[in-house]
């Protein structure tokens, strides 16, 4: 059994930050690009992100990603913007280029919330939104656990935001959250969908903008577990 190590203090100190000074975006030459694909692989896991196995729970999924305008956490503003049909364990690509033009519609400067306390964005008028995602039951239409995106590929447990940005913009700030700080500093070099990782750094928690040419993401949904087996994306 292989446990992937969590570093990452309670997810829920991602939905606030502290202020930091901002750093002007740069449209400089870059071999960064938007995503214009992702490629999700569905697995069931217990707390800890053991991939599980039950056979009682459906091997289809319905995947609902409903959106969070003006933020990288905070609560779910819209309905479902991509709805699609999957199987655990296998791999799902959604070309994204797709739902642009709708899910721009619901991006807004960064919204002056408890979730977004002491965070700033350059330039101001930057507009953002993260796209969610929810695992349901398709037979009951009922939801199947908390869910969430990994990056593969990661040594340590490595969340994934999927968020779009309007243009250029840069996102920083910290806050200290049960004596460990949570730190931002996110860049988008463009217009578009980018990955933005929240990953352990010693201590503290930091957000930041994924540099890696990698569209996979594993879709995680949190069960209780009757087995357990090595994660694979």
């Amino acid at each position: 059994m292989t446990l992937i190590k969590t570093s990452l203090l309670a997810l829920s100190v991602f939905l606030s930050s502290c202020a930091s000074t901002s750093t002007t975006p740069t449209t400089e030459s870059s071999t960064e690009t938007s995503i214009k694909n992702i490629t999700l692989t569905a697995q069931y896991v217990d707390k800890n992100f053991h991939v599980v196995s039950r056979p009682d729970s459906p091997s289809s999924i319905q995947l609902d990603m409903p959106l969070i305008p003006g933020a990288l956490s905070g609560p779910i503003l819209t309905g479902s913007m991509i709805t699609l049909k999957t199987v655990i364990g296998e791999q799902t690509t959604i070309d994204l280029s797709k739902f642009e033009s709708n899910i721009s519609k619901y991006a807004t400067p960064l919204l002056k919330t408890s979730f977004n306390m002491g965070m700033s964005i350059t330039p101001e008028s930057a507009k953002l939104v993260r796209i969610g995602t929810f695992a349901i039951d398709p037979d009951k239409n009922a939801f199947l656990g908390a869910t969430g995106l990994l990056e593969p590929e990661a040594k340590d447990i490595t969340h994934l935001l999927l968020v779009y940005f309007d243009g250029p913009a840069v996102i920083e700030g910290f806050r200290i959250e049960n004596g460990k700080k949570v730190i931002y500093h996110v860049e988008a070099k463009e217009k578009g969908f980018l990955w933005v990782e929240a990953k352990p750094d010693g201590k503290d928690l930091i957000f930041v903008t994924n540099r890696q040419s990698n569209e996979k993401a594993i879709l995680t949904i949190q069960i209780e577990p009757q087995t357990k087996k090595k994660i694979k994306a």
